[in-house]
């Protein structure tokens, strides 16, 4: 039975015969390997993909994806919460109709929220 190699022992390996290469060697003709190979091989480069045809009528659709809400601000801490959906899709929608980003429209919930404590 064949023992493990130790991987904290060092390891002297003899790289004598290996040397870098001096000038580039010709490449064989693609037919050559073909031969080699006794049949061909498929090319590995990239081809460009094909719409499918399910693919076109998705291209003129509006995306359901939230636009980022991201700038330098010196906001840095993240703050997260559980939630519904639908608070949160009131909370984007006030904040896009405000031209407010996410952090700014915490901000200024927080500070209405507040009012609205010493108020009461």
């Amino acid at each position: 039975m064949a023992q493990r190699a130790k991987i904290f022992e060092p390891v002297q390996l003899d790289v004598t015969d290996f040397k870098p290469r001096t000038e580039d060697e010709p490449r064989p003709d693609a037919s050559e390997i073909d031969q080699m190979a006794g049949s061909k091989f498929r090319s590995r480069e990239v081809v460009p993909s094909q719409p499918v045809a399910n693919e076109r009528q998705t291209v003129n659709q509006p995306s359901t994806r939230r636009q980022p809400m991201t700038y330098r601000t010196g906001r840095n801490v993240t703050f997260s919460a559980k939630t519904t959906q639908a608070t949160i899709d009131a909370f984007y929608a006030i904040a896009q109709e405000q031209g407010w980003k996410a952090g700014e429209t915490f901000e200024k919930a927080v500070a209405a929220l507040r009012q609205t404590l010493s108020s009461g």
